[in-house]
């Protein structure tokens, strides 16, 4: 399930998916650009609930939540596709 989100983000954002083991689960992070990317957090029960969203900042070294709906999980690549595609828009002005 992973790999096909990540290959999914990886083409939305025309880079590599970074993909990082946590406590709770995992991290996907896809860029935005050059600066920015969204990191998604996934849960490890299936099937794996997105916990969070973040937009990182990598040159500021922030990070940002970004509102989202309580009920994506990870085979549900479509809506986390729309929720990577609104922040690409975002950030090239709407």
């Amino acid at each position: 399930m992973l790999s096909h989100l990540a290959k999914a983000l990886g083409e939305a954002s025309g880079d590599a998916v970074e993909l990082h083991g946590t406590g709770f689960g995992c991290v996907l992070v896809a860029n935005l650009n050059e600066f920015e990317c969204l990191g998604f957090a996934l849960g490890t029960q299936w099937p794996m609930p997105l916990l969070e969203v973040h937009r990182i900042d990598r040159r500021a070294g922030s990070t940002e939540p970004i509102a989202m709906p309580s009920d994506i999980v990870a085979p549900d690549i479509k809506r986390i596709l729309e929720l990577f595609k609104a922040q690409q828009h975002a950030r090239k002005g709407g």
